[in-house]
């Protein structure tokens, strides 16, 4: 299971960091600078402010929802692993406590969310 958590992660690292060089070679041969390449991103990210508070509220967003991502993945590794267990007790054990921790992470993801969404309206607006 940890591995199926670090190859997910490192292929999330891998499938943002490979977005940055290919606007720097765009905004390097059309002639844009730093600030118009940093902004041009932004705007591709959906970021349309630089406020920080939004920068930091859309990112942490955006890491609960891999991790929500992550997660609903982990129950669907660990109810293949139980259906496939053939009644192996040992089997049928470490998919059940797979499934659990899985399901604690959906749910603690879930009122991470709700809590950023409830603060952001409320305090930060």
């Amino acid at each position: 299971m940890n591995s199926f958590i670090r190859l997910t992660f490192l292929l999330s690292l891998l499938g943002c960091s490979s977005l940055m060089p290919l606007q720097l070679a765009q905004a390097t041969y059309f002639g844009a600078g730093f600030n118009e390449l940093h902004a041009q991103a932004l705007d591709q990210m959906g970021f349309k402010s630089w406020n920080a508070i939004d920068i930091i509220e859309r990112t942490i967003r955006w890491l609960l929802a891999l991790i929500g991502v992550i997660a609903v993945a982990a129950i669907i590794y660990a109810g293949l692993r139980l259906v496939t267990s053939r009644g192996e007790e040992a089997a049928m054990a470490d998919a059940k406590k797979i499934l659990f921790w899985a399901v604690i992470g959906l749910v603690i993801t879930i009122l991470a969310w709700s809590i950023i969404t409830i603060l952001s309206k409320t305090l930060l607006r």
